[in-house]
């Protein structure tokens, strides 16, 4: 195709969830070593704020859950096998608030949302002044997005 890059693709074997990536979490596994999970299901849940779900980001069995001092999560492993399904959700009747906060929060897309100066995750049950979206990668050496957003202007 005119115009195209290549992209380089890379198989991976194993994904896995890091407790460091979500601050002021403390987790309860919904699933053990060595369960099937649906790409997409919940696999664990914020302890103190039980409505807050976290998600298998592949299909596949748990391989490993690793915790560190005081039983604090370091790592849920995931060995893909895209056999395994998708998780399926109902998506929202209504356009309105509540039943998207809920449907954020049962499919786990609520726990990638940032509150700012500190980066937590939101309370569930607040309300946001202002909703930012970031769009560009702004880390060092990140490539340039010009060329792969060109590649498919069409999408």
């Amino acid at each position: 195709m005119p115009g195209s890059i290549d992209l380089e693709t890379r198989t991976v074997n194993t994904v896995a969830l890091l407790g460091s990536d979500y601050r002021g979490v403390n987790f309860e596994m919904l699933c053990a070593e060595g369960d099937a999970v649906q790409a997409g299901a919940a696999v664990m849940r914020d302890a103190r704020r039980p409505d807050l779900k976290f998600t298998a980001p592949a299909a596949g069995r748990i391989a490993r859950i690793e915790r560190g001092a005081r039983r604090k999560l370091v790592a849920l492993q995931i060995e893909i096998d895209a056999t395994a399904g998708c998780a399926q959700y109902q998506p929202p009747a209504g356009d309105d608030r509540d039943s998207l906060r809920i449907f954020m929060l049962e499919t786990g897309a609520w726990s990638s949302l940032r509150t700012r100066p500190f980066g937590n995750i939101p309370d569930p049950q607040s309300e946001p002044a202002a909703i930012f979206v970031t769009a560009l990668d702004a880390e060092p050496l990140a490539p340039d997005p010009a060329p792969i957003i060109d590649a498919r202007l069409d999408e």
